[in-house]
């Protein structure tokens, strides 16, 4: 299979075709932040145990004992069932994956069915479940593995390959719908010499209390993209005229007047040096507006540094970019 998505859908397809099932669910698993996502849900209407488990995984007890717990045996084995227990069964399987429940799958059938041939046929609903869990606990890792890809292991910020990936598929969206977006090319001042005076851990300390920096003036929608040594590039997406200069002008501050905690009581003060351009208003193409904004930084940094600097036309004067 090719995605998490392709897996529900069969097993979606399963359970109404084989088993008849039209009421369930399949709540994934978060075990890093003990929460649940229902991925498959039929039933949307319907709250059942929905609240209480995207909140706190460990409510859920089919994923806290990793076994199936169905209400027919016991109605109160679990608290949140939340059905009519006295018309229908509430059946909740676990997935294990890598020794832990990665989901948990949740179905409700009439007692009647139940009795009938529902209880019959766990053990085949049970195979299914066993099948996809390894392929599900093989995508994850698929995922995170690519994730990390596309991140700097250190300030946890995007990398440039993960800038080429964006930008292939947001050009074409933002030149359908004409929106304007915003680039800040950020270069810490005089950033060799918190390496040659503190060693590279302090430079390594002073990136990362940067990127936060960065991160904290920039709307969650905007992208941080460690561009390069000391360099940052933010993507403004979908910004006001102007708004990329006044946000650059918020970050320079900010770094200017933050105390850079390098541990053992040591602390410094550092500067930064923003270059600005934006897309279509000074560049025809995305990369062409990274390239005009790594311009106006290098005439911030030619004009004294600790500087923002908005690109203008005659700083570039060739024909090609």
């Amino acid at each position: 299979v090719m995605d998490r998505e392709e897996v529900y859908r069969q097993l979606a397809h399963v359970m109404r075709s084989n088993f008849g099932l039209r009421r369930y669910l399949l709540f994934d698993v978060n075990n890093d932040n003990e929460t649940m996502t229902a991925s498959l849900d039929t039933i949307p209407d319907e709250p059942l145990c929905k609240r209480e488990v995207l909140m706190n995984a460990d409510v859920c007890r089919a994923r806290r004992v990793a076994e199936d717990v169905t209400s027919f045996f016991n109605p109160v084995i679990c608290p949140y069932f939340n059905c009519d227990l006295d018309a229908e069964t509430r059946c909740c399987m676990p997935l294990v994956m890598g020794g832990r429940v990665g989901a948990v799958f949740s179905f409700l059938s009439s007692k009647r069915d139940w009795e009938r041939d529902m209880r019959r046929r766990l053990p085949v609903i049970r195979k299914y479940l066993d099948e996809a869990g390894p392929v599900l606990s093989s995508l994850s890792l698929l995922q995170l593995t690519k994730e990390q890809s596309l991140r700097d292991p250190l300030t946890q910020c995007h990398n440039r390959r993960f800038l080429d990936e964006f930008i292939a598929k947001y050009e074409p969206l933002s030149e359908r719908e004409g929106t304007r977006t915003g680039f800040l090319m950020a270069d810490l001042d005089f950033f060799k010499q918190v390496n040659d005076q503190y060693g590279h851990q302090a430079g390594d300390t002073v990136l990362s209390q940067a990127a936060h920096l960065i991160r904290s003036r920039v709307r969650r929608s905007d992208l941080l993209i460690r561009y390069g040594g000391e360099e940052f590039l933010v993507l403004l997406q979908n910004v006001q005229n102007n708004t990329a200069f006044k946000v650059a002008v918020a970050i320079r501050e900010a770094v200017e007047a933050h105390e850079f905690d390098l541990g053992d009581g040591r602390k410094l003060h550092k500067t930064i040096s923003v270059g600005v351009a934006e897309h279509p208003d000074d560049a025809s193409a995305l990369y062409q507006a990274i390239k005009f904004a790594d311009v106006a930084l290098y005439e911030a940094k030619r004009g004294g540094r600790n500087k923002v600097v908005r690109f203008e036309k005659e700083m570039w004067g060739e024909e090609d970019y």
